[in-house]
């Protein structure tokens, strides 16, 4: 809602310049090279500058109706006082009272269009901004919302007052050339002011910059280690290391702080100074009109002396304000530039088709992977391919890239070489909404998010049906687990919500894993916190798979697990083996029938072998 509010806002501003629009285009057609597409960063600029024409109409009419208290003046004392005309002073009076009216009309409507088009550049690039740093997350970059606070720095610069000087201080050679009308040596001694002002900002700027720059970085490096840390505080409170977690974060706070200070402490002082200057000048401009007003040799009244203090103010003003809004404008250039870094490392993706309902045949061919940095692949030459209605497992010892492989077959990794195809298309070619659809992901340690434990076996869908989450959950053995707690299916899990135990938090995760039935499941370690029982109803979850033709796929430990599978990747370090486990399949279908030849005797059915654990 407030996205479409801002859409019809500016809409009738680019309605209003559209001759502009093209213009800005042709110019950044021109700028860049053939072929080349702006990203998403670089059209912030584009935006912004196209919106903000009309902000900077406004603000001339706000400068020009800057000249009714001086020109009041000029009329108040040269020509009310010397007509002593009441009527006269009445209608002058009622012209400043107008102006000042639409001083304050053009004020509110600049402010409000500012934070419109702050408000506006934000909801137009936030959900790029998060996508990209998801995938950026994936590629090894920051796992935090670094990139949304750059977002959010560009934004307060646009949507504050913190820009109003940039508008203002254009306007600042019209009232000096206006000071100068009155007499050269009140424009002179303006144009001084000026110049000294704008040395102090400058050197204010220099000095400030680095202080900025290293609080910036210190500020973020301080934050992330704060987040890691309340993330882990249970194993820091269990190692008794939660002081220890402190002192480090405080450790890196104090250089935030230190640089900050020293911004501060320049910036402090050149407000200081200036504010004192300036009051300085402005008293240095009456002592020189007074001087020239008594000089009879001059032509220069009362009413000159007056609004040539109040010109020269006007014309400091945006010298004075641009102190702290420069630092303000360098965080989002900074920012901004932040963001167009990420735009460049993290491309937006090609838009995909849907692709027809897969049967769900998974292919590998000559999968490599090599961590940034490595010297050798974790894996190499893996080939293979896992059919409907069967059990593929992935074996081997720790650290040779089980999981990992896991993860490229969800397109969380992407493999340095080879190719990975479902149903013949290869995994990148898949709109990621329908292989969310196809392929269900039950990682070694799962992750919810902020919401009902109903809203998580949903993957947050809308629309989905009540009907669909218990299924999803009947169908794992979760859901009388789920119905033991506090508020069932209602319980409220993720950062914020009930912690789970290690077993529950992996049959919520399998039932997320299974909602709505997809036709691929790969699961990481699926029996590493399940008890006996959960066990169980996890061996009776595998065979409703193979009789619905569901493509299984995952990494274990569990013997028990590994000895049911069809096919078996077996990965050692150097090594990569495919074999078929042909007692895997007959087994499956030999128990099915002792099961049901001791049912119909009336005996108790044997113990699933798929619920032994050992050690792989």
């Amino acid at each position: 809602m407030c996205g479409e509010t801002h859409r019809r806002f500016w809409t009738r501003w680019d309605t209003a310049f559209k001759t502009l629009n093209v213009t800005v285009n042709m110019a950044k057609q021109i700028k860049q090279k053939p072929g080349q597409k702006a990203n998403w960063a670089e059209n912030i600029t584009t935006d912004v500058r196209k919106a903000i024409i009309p902000v900077a109409v406004i603000s001339g009419m706000i400068n020009m109706l800057m000249l009714t208290s001086p020109l009041y003046m000029l009329a108040v004392y040269d020509y009310v006082v010397a007509s002593a005309s009441v009527e006269t002073l009445i209608l002058v009076s009622m012209i400043a009272v107008v102006a000042y009216l639409g001083l304050g009309l053009f004020d509110a409507l600049r402010s409000r269009s500012l934070a419109h088009l702050g408000s506006w550049v934000f909801a137009r690039t936030a959900p790029k901004v998060m996508d990209a740093s998801m995938r950026n997350a994936l590629q090894g970059g920051p796992q935090n919302s670094r990139y949304l606070r750059d977002l959010q720095q560009v934004q307060n610069f646009v949507g504050t007052t913190g820009i109003v000087p940039f508008f203002d201080a254009p306007f600042a050679p019209f009232f000096i050339i206006i000071t100068f009308m009155l007499h050269w040596s009140i424009g002179l001694l303006t144009v001084c002011a000026a110049i000294l002002l704008f040395t102090i900002a400058l050197i204010s700027d220099r000095r400030a910059r680095k202080a900025a720059t290293d609080s910036r970085l210190n500020d973020i490096e301080a934050m992330s280690a704060a987040d890691g840390f309340i993330q882990g505080a249970d194993y820091l409170e269990s190692a008794g290391m939660r002081g220890l977690a402190v002192e480090r974060y405080v450790a890196a706070a104090d250089k935030t702080q230190a640089r900050q200070l020293a911004m501060q402490h320049v910036t402090g002082t050149a407000t200081g100074m200036t504010k004192a200057i300036r009051f300085m000048l402005q008293s240095a401009s009456l002592g020189l009109g007074g001087y020239l007003v008594i000089d009879p040799n001059v032509a220069f009244t009362p009413g000159a002396m007056i609004a040539g203090s109040i010109l020269m103010s006007r014309s400091l003003a945006p010298v004075e304000q641009s102190i702290s809004a420069w630092r303000m404008y360098q965080a989002a250039q900074e920012s901004l530039a932040s963001l167009k870094k990420l735009a460049e490392d993290v491309p937006e993706e090609p838009e995909r088709i849907r692709l027809p309902q897969p049967k769900g045949t998974v292919a590998a061919e000559g999968l490599a992977y090599m961590h940034k940095g490595a010297s050798r692949p974790l894996f190499a030459s893996v080939t293979f391919t896992a059919e409907p209605g069967k059990l593929f497992g992935i074996i081997g010892p720790s650290g040779v890239g089980k999981t990992t492989l896991c993860r490229i077959m969800t397109g969380v990794e992407r493999a340095t070489q080879g190719f990975l195809r479902i149903d013949g298309a290869d995994i990148n070619q898949w709109e990621r909404q329908q292989f969310g659809e196809v392929v269900g992901y039950l990682p070694q340690t799962p992750t919810f998010y902020d919401g009902s434990i109903a809203q998580n076996i949903a993957r947050f869908t809308e629309g989905a049906a009540d009907e669909e989450i218990v299924a999803a959950a009947q169908s794992v053995g979760a859901h009388n687990l789920i119905l033991q707690l506090p508020n069932g299916y209602a319980t409220p899990i993720g950062p914020r919500g009930n912690r789970l135990s290690g077993g529950q938090a992996q049959m919520i995760g399998l039932a997320r894993a299974n909602f709505r039935t997809p036709r691929i499941i790969v699961m990481d370690e699926p029996t590493a916190h399940l008890d006996e029982d959960s066990r169980k109803k996890f061996g009776d979850f595998l065979k409703v798979a193979i009789a619905g033709k569901q493509t299984v796929i995952m990494s274990t430990h569990d013997r028990g697990v590994a000895s049911a599978c069809d096919m078996i990747l077996v990965l050692k370090p150097g090594q990569v083996k495919v074999q078929e486990n042909k007692d895997g399949a007959n087994a499956r279908l030999k128990r099915a029938q002792i099961e049901a030849d001791a049912k119909a005797r009336g005996e108790t059915p044997p113990a699933d072998t798929t619920s032994e654990q050992g050690n792989g």
